[in-house]
């Protein structure tokens, strides 16, 4: 996507929200990763995988430039590593199209997969990201620490044969 990503692509802040603070991490309503220069520079460093960080220019209330220094993460592939049977799996009715994901439950075989990413999204719902225990470490080490991180455990089931 980097190649015909535009140069000066942006976002507006939300009059819903009237604060002008911005946090490492920007909460928006598309679940899209948008993430400060100083956590970019730590995914960097951890990530083992393909990914882009595109710049996001982020614009205030009144379309005024408030920030260049942000970017929309954008993990390369989406990988099989849920548990179908233990995840909340919605279909559609007679078919194996997925209409969403209510709970996660990863695959401890499926995670064992050779190069697997410090971040990527899930095959079955790629809105979702999914960071490794290095990566969070990584990033809760930050110093100072990074404003507006919010994960969720997700449980591993251990899949005996």
């Amino acid at each position: 996507m980097e190649e015909i990503y535009p140069e000066d692509i942006g976002v507006t802040m939300s009059n819903e929200y009237p604060g002008r603070v911005l946090t490492d991490f920007i909460a928006n309503v598309e679940l899209c990763l948008i993430v400060s220069k100083a956590v970019k520079k730590t995914m960097e460093k951890v990530n083992q995988g393909p990914i882009e960080f595109l710049p996001l220019w982020i614009y205030n209330h009144k379309s005024r430039l408030e920030s260049k220094d942000y970017f929309y993460v954008n993990p390369l592939g989406a990988y099989d590593v849920l548990d179908l049977n233990k995840s909340g799996v919605d279909y559609y009715e007679d078919s194996e199209k997925v209409i969403s994901v209510d709970w996660y439950v990863l695959s401890r075989k499926k995670l064992n997969q050779p190069n697997l990413p410090d971040i990527f999204r899930i095959k079955e719902w790629p809105k979702a990201y999914v960071i490794s225990q290095r990566m969070l470490e990584a990033l809760q080490a930050m110093n100072p620490a990074p404003v507006n991180l919010v994960v969720e455990k997700i449980e591993i089931h251990e899949d005996v044969e």
